[in-house]
């Protein structure tokens, strides 16, 4: 049986659940191989996986981070003026967590996420030793061309790239961003999800004519954003 050394673990990434639930599965997988490995997660204050993660038996520490709102009305207004003051404060919170824990790895699940662990190993902390392992889930660029139009879009692919380049590893569920990673250079982990278009000229004729019959009642979670491609559901 292979053995894996004790390691200390940082998991940053939530707001939903579609992040917050995987990120503990890896947790929860870290602590099986070695159950020795110490994991803390880092999130969002107010937010969701400040009660699902205590909740799955891990700590956790909430940075004053708030995300930009889509919707244009005077609340959200204040809202994205703070933001930018909001990020320097969770950079410098999360320099001083990884100070004080003194992780191995950072691992970032989605978004900008993964600029915390990125801008703080750089400027602010004293331990600089850790990996930041991405993981990138979604683009980018193409989510905030959607609500901030053009100019939007061009600064979150550049922000985008930057974090893919920086980051010590990449995993992603996405074959189309793994081929994007692979443009820029990066050697990007790919696991296979289901999601991703499907060349059927690479699939077994016995699976290609597979058919469901009957009728079938159909639940879906996610929004209703335009690169969803929930029209065609």
């Amino acid at each position: 049986m292979t053995a894996y050394r004790k390691l200390r673990v940082i998991i940053s990434g939530g707001g939903t659940g579609g992040h917050i639930f995987p990120a503990v599965s890896i947790a929860n997988k870290l602590k099986e191989v070695n159950p020795e490995t110490e994991i803390l997660f880092v999130g969002a204050e107010g937010k969701m996986e400040m009660e699902k993660v205590p909740a799955a038996g891990y700590e956790i520490v909430g940075l004053p981070i708030v995300g930009l709102q889509r919707q244009l009305n005077l609340k959200n207004i204040v809202n994205d003026i703070k933001v930018p003051f909001k990020i320097l404060q969770s950079i410098h919170k999360a320099g001083k967590v990884i100070d004080e824990f003194k992780p191995d790895i950072v691992y970032t699940y989605g978004s900008t996420v993964a600029l915390h662990p990125l801008f703080a190993r750089r400027f602010l902390c004293k331990h600089k030793s850790f990996k930041v392992v991405h993981g990138w889930d979604d683009h980018y660029g193409r989510i905030w061309g959607e609500f901030a139009g053009r100019a939007g879009k061009l600064f979150m692919d550049w922000m985008e790239k930057r974090i893919v380049k920086n980051s010590d590893a990449v995993v992603t569920l996405s074959y189309e961003l793994q081929k994007i990673g692979n443009s820029w250079g990066v050697d990007c982990k790919y696991i296979p999800n289901g999601a991703d278009h499907i060349d059927r000229s690479s699939i077994g004729s016995c699976h290609s004519s597979l058919k469901l019959t009957g009728t079938f009642n159909l639940g879906y979670t996610g929004d209703k954003a335009k690169w969803k491609r929930t029209e065609d559901i």
